[in-house]
């Protein structure tokens, strides 16, 4: 019979390998470690691969020279090329930009300016000339060879009623560049003296292309593009664009020759 007495384990083989493998395993412990490259693990795909659609940035804007559009105009070509950077578009898909390209408005004090000199010029003059109407609804709307103003956006409030973005008026009644249900309605465009941010054609504080600054320019490009336009297409049509005037002053007097 076996007994728990140590010389019995003693002779145990079982026992006795254990114990070397312990020994080998302490000794091990013992040894400095030795440095192993490590390689990273790659992650496993959990989802199918989609191919991923690069996005080109957006070409920069070249200006077309006024000289380059009328000599296209006196060839009977568009005023600009597909390279020019205005696009023959629909107003549709200009409005459709419009919520990522967001621009910066007048601040307070100068909104607070131009709608002083708006209502003062009504109040003096009742209405703007048919001339000076039919310039500014280009300017905003354009026609068959100049696009719509890529500032101009459809009213949330009223449908077929459009109003300006740039301007910092909002879409309200009072600020819609025209009236769907009645053409003859009073509207922003009517206005004896109306700003426009873009100092376009027909309005009082319209500047021309060539006279702008390059900050300027840089803040609004496409509507400034757009303008170089519309002063090329109205001098091949032999219209006349009126300087910049300041609104008649509450006392009665006029300057029709200062710029604002």
């Amino acid at each position: 019979m076996g007994c728990n007495c140590g010389k019995n384990q003693s002779s145990n083989p079982d026992g006795e390998r254990a114990s070397a493998n312990l020994k080998q395993v302490q000794k091990k412990r013992m040894e400095p470690p030795v440095n192993r490259p490590t390689f990273p693990q790659i992650p496993q795909l959990t989802e199918p691969r989609h191919r991923t659609k690069l996005i080109s940035p957006p070409p920069k804007l070249r200006f077309t020279s006024t000289e380059e559009m009328m000599d296209r105009m006196n060839r009977g070509l568009p005023p600009t090329s597909p390279d020019s950077g205005i696009e023959q578009n629909t107003s549709s898909k200009q409005e459709s930009n419009l919520e990522s390209e967001p621009v910066k408005t007048p601040s307070f004090v100068d909104k607070v300016k131009n709608l002083g000199k708006s209502v003062a010029s009504r109040v003096t003059q009742g209405k703007a000339s048919e001339d000076l109407i039919k310039l500014r609804v280009l300017s905003c709307h354009g026609d068959g060879e100049v696009v719509p103003c890529p500032y101009r956006s459809a009213s949330n409030t009223r449908e077929g009623a459009y109003f300006c973005t740039a301007c910092g008026c909002g879409d309200k009644p009072r600020a819609f560049l025209n009236d769907p249900d009645d053409s003859g309605a009073y509207t922003k465009l009517d206005y004896p003296w109306v700003s426009c941010p873009v100092r376009m054609p027909g309005f009082g504080d319209y500047k021309p292309f060539s006279e702008e600054t390059q900050e300027a320019i840089d803040k609004l490009p496409n509507g400034m593009k757009r303008k170089q336009l519309t002063e090329v297409v109205l001098t091949a049509r032999g219209i006349e664009i009126p300087p910049a005037y300041e609104p008649v002053k509450t006392n009665g007097d006029t300057n029709d020759s200062s710029e604002s």
